[in-house]
This record gives structure tokens, sequence and C-alpha cells, in this order.
């Protein structure tokens, strides 16, 4: 979500949010860092670099969470241990993806935007 937060406020801050809100708010998280960013300043997010890479990533554990399906419960001690610890693995990989997906993209773009604003952290 600090991904689609920021995204919006550097493409607000540049275009207006007028702007954002009636051509890039509908676009996936993905999307609109590719054409915001090109369309301020005249470049786009490399596809073979990590940031893209964590973005896609993030996005999947995030989709998975928020459109989480329901499964038949089981009440047996090892199948409930098991899930346990596969949610951990799961919450633990996607917290790893969402720090490395802002250190990367923030990366990116202070190559692609050098000396302009953007809303990540200086890294």
């Amino acid at each position: 979500m600090y991904l689609e937060y920021t995204v919006y406020d550097f493409s607000a801050r540049h275009l207006s949010d007028k702007y954002v809100v009636e051509h890039l708010d509908k676009l996936d998280i993905i999307s609109k860092w590719l054409v915001c960013t090109r369309i301020i300043t005249g470049k786009e997010i490399d596809k073979s670099k990590q940031a893209y890479q964590y973005m896609k990533v993030l996005i999947r554990f995030r989709n998975k969470a928020v459109h989480k399906k329901s499964e038949p419960a089981s009440f047996s001690p090892n199948a409930f241990y098991e899930k346990s610890e596969k949610n951990d693995r799961e919450f633990n990989q996607a917290t790893e993806a969402s720090q490395l997906a802002i250190k990367h993209l923030s990366i990116e773009l202070k190559e692609i935007y050098n000396g302009g604003w953007f809303p990540l952290p200086d890294i």
C-alpha cells in the first residue's frame, strides 16, 4: 500500500490530483509506476532491474493476502502447525520483498530522475 500511496503522491505533485484521478487512477500499481515515471521524467522504470522484479513479487503477495480464498479447516495439530509455519514464511517473504521493492525503486528513481523530488526514502 505504501507504493500505491507514493506513486499517487509523486504523480499528483507533478501532474495534479485531477489528472491522476481522471487518467491514471484505474491502472494497476505497476503500470502506474511505469506510466507516471515516463510521463514525469521521460524515462521508464527498467523492467530488467530489481525494482521492477521486487514490485512484481510484492504485488503477488499483496493480491494473495487481499484476495484470500477460504480453505477447508483442519483440526489436526500437525496440519495447523504446518499451515502456521507456511503463513509465517510467506509473511516474512512479503516483508522482505516490500523492503527490497522500496529500496530498489528508490535507487532507480534516483537514477532516472536525478535531482527531482520523489516520494521514496533516499537510500
